[in-house]
């Protein structure tokens, strides 16, 4: 006969399996034996959440911190969480801070969670001070660099987030993300050549961004006037995606700057699934162009 034990040690490995309405099949069976057991509790809590049942998991961390007060900072670590997917900012908040008050060891988790939570609620200036507060106590935590640069950028402090962003990758020079929000950073200040050289690394390190990295090089490019380079760019990130819309519709305006209309209307013909009213009412704007091309071609193109 299987004990509350067994069934919480079953619970724990369907969790690891990412089962989780397995491992709260289990963990409720443990429970109906033991039903005290807030270690069963507080986990089925967490298999809760995971399926986004979040009103049941501060149900099971309430009933944990009834039983067990003993790991009250975790429990409330965790109904944090579930009532900020809730909306529930300052129930969030002050199960948040009364942890911190009870086990200031995780002080930067918990400063980070709650300027996460300010992000998420667009005060970028309280996201900052809580990200300052985590890395205070953890001068190595790049996440808290992270999303102190991107709540500076929210705040257009983009000097003040590329020296985050400088900070965190002295500290993990191979998060890509750095990389990609420096660039973009850096497009703000109108680095050019500094930002095109970080979406170049982007590029290097994770093949992943390569379609957003041409996409910003392009339009860095293009904004510089530089449309030999735009196109140039444009057609590398058509080898790499040849079926984005996107990128035929950028090179054919492209061309069109440079009086290339033929070629041009050739890229355009490819935007027509998604962009066709957008291309076509350019076209009809543009009277210099229906002279340029032959009748049957811009007829074919407008019909």
């Amino acid at each position: 006969m299987k004990t509350s034990n067994d069934y919480y040690d079953s619970g724990n490995s369907k969790y690891d399996l990412h089962d989780f309405e397995g491992a709260i099949e289990d963990y409720t069976k443990a429970i109906d034996i033991e039903p005290m057991d807030a270690d069963a509790l507080y986990h089925r809590g967490n298999a809760k959440r995971k399926l986004q049942n979040h009103e049941g998991a501060i149900a099971d961390y309430n009933e944990a911190l009834r039983i067990d007060p003993y790991y009250e900072w975790a429990y409330l670590v965790e109904r944090g969480k579930a009532e900020c997917a809730l909306y529930n900012y300052q129930a969030a908040f002050d199960d948040f801070t009364k942890a911190i008050e009870i086990y200031t060891n995780f002080e930067t988790t918990y400063y980070f969670d709650q300027g996460k939570l300010k992000y998420g609620h667009r005060d970028y200036k309280g996201a900052i001070v809580d990200y300052s507060k985590a890395i205070k106590h953890n001068p190595m935590n790049t996440e808290a660099y992270f999303f102190r640069a991107i709540s500076k950028h929210a705040l257009q402090n983009y000097k003040g987030a590329i020296a985050d962003f400088n900070k965190g990758l002295r500290i993990n020079p191979d998060d890509v993300d750095f990389y990609m929000h420096r660039a973009n950073a850096k497009n703000e200040m109108k680095d050019y050549e500094g930002a095109i050289a970080d979406y170049n690394i982007a590029m290097k390190k994770d093949n992943d961004y390569d379609f957003l990295c041409f996409e910003s090089i392009g339009a860095i490019k293009f904004n510089l006037q530089d449309y030999e380079g735009a196109i140039d760019t444009y057609t590398k990130q058509l080898e790499d995606s040849p079926n984005s819309k996107l990128a035929y519709y950028n090179r054919g305006m492209c061309k069109i700057a440079l009086g290339q209309n033929e070629s041009a209307f050739l890229d355009f013909k490819k935007t027509l699934e998604l962009g066709k009213a957008k291309v076509q009412a350019y076209f009809n704007e543009s009277k210099h162009l229906k002279k340029s091309l032959d009748k049957d071609v811009y007829d074919e193109f407008m019909a």
